[in-house]
């Protein structure tokens, strides 16, 4: 009997010895893996993208002229305030700058029509007037319209399989917004989580990030490493507070009465005595919310919204979850 015992024991040690557990979650390994191909394929094929290169590329393309040209517009877009302003920005290169898919498509082939990518990005002022543009492209024109209100900028600088991400930023206290060509403005880390999540084929461990100013009249660039960029923001605990910035907008904008009796309106059977109908609206926002963009917010679901408001007489809002929910009622 003590002979069985010891050959069962040897045989789970030996087993032991030569198994190999699965991964815990296949889907996660796998993307590992693809992250390592990018890192290749950045190493190998767009050896261009290296920090002297984009350095370069920022140089050539925000010239102190170029700057000069988009301040007419900047300061159109400047608001009351540096929340503001950076939000009417890219507010208005949402509503004025097409995506250029064609480009991105010919990139991605790397089928340059001139034969250098190089020559193919655009100067703040083409992208203006031609509304078209790639990522780049944007970041670009973001970051001469925030120079030329004399401001520094940021840009930050994304490998990946099909050629990578960039985006503009602007820092107010110790965070870092980034304007990455739609609404609404959140900060960088909120908006390459979600980038990632749509694009899952960059490497956002291979972030750079390039920090741009004017001094004595030239534009200047210095790499920083993108391990000083600070992540780790406080809560945001000002769901309150957004909806009822919201509410305000509403409120001012169409004459509409606040009331909380219609709050919830998404469980109610029924609406409370005294209502002939109402309607509500449920909208992801999926990113971190700031309430320092005030009554931008409401704005921003105005315009997402084909409803005439002017036939409703009562307007209430809350924030849960990312998700803004917005009730209407007569």
């Amino acid at each position: 009997m003590r002979y069985i015992l010891i050959l069962i024991l040897l045989i789970f040690v030996f087993a032991g010895y030569f198994y190999q557990e699965e991964p815990v979650s296949k889907p996660y390994m796998e993307k590992i893996n693809v992250m390592e191909k990018a890192d290749k394929f950045v190493s190998q094929k767009t050896t261009k993208f290296e920090k002297s290169y984009t350095e370069k590329i920022i140089l050539d393309k925000i010239t102190p002229s170029q700057v000069e040209e988009v301040k007419d517009l900047a300061m159109q877009l400047k608001g009351k305030n540096d929340y503001e302003t950076i939000w009417n920005i890219v507010a208005w290169e949402e509503k004025n700058i097409k995506y250029d898919w064609e480009k991105f498509n010919r990139w991605k082939k790397h089928d340059f029509i001139t034969g250098n990518i190089e020559d193919e990005i655009q100067k703040p002022v083409d992208t203006w007037t031609s509304g078209y543009g790639v990522c780049i492209d944007y970041a670009l024109l973001t970051s001469a319209l925030l120079l030329s209100l004399g401001k520094e900028c940021y840009i930050f600088d994304i490998d990946g399989v099909d050629g990578g991400h960039a985006f503009a930023a602007y820092k107010i206290g110790n965070i870092y917004f980034a304007m990455d060509q739609k609404l609404p403005v959140t900060d960088v880390y909120s908006d390459i989580i979600l980038f990632s999540k749509t694009y899952w084929n960059l490497n956002p461990s291979s972030t750079k990030v390039y920090k741009i100013w004017m001094e004595n009249g030239k534009v200047k660039v210095k790499e920083i490493p993108f391990s000083s960029i600070p992540h780790n923001y406080p809560p945001i605990n000002s769901n309150i507070e957004i909806a009822n910035d919201i509410i305000d907008y509403f409120s001012k904008k169409y004459g509409l009465k606040k009331d909380s009796r219609i709050n919830n309106m998404e469980h109610m059977k029924y609406l409370p005595t005294g209502y002939k109908s109402g309607k509500y609206w449920i909208q992801e926002v999926n990113v971190n919310m700031y309430p320092q963009f005030g009554e931008k917010w409401g704005e921003w679901l105005d315009n997402r919204l084909d409803e005439n408001f002017n036939k409703w007489r009562y307007v209430w809002a809350k924030v849960e979850d990312k998700k803004i929910y917005l009730y209407l009622a007569k």
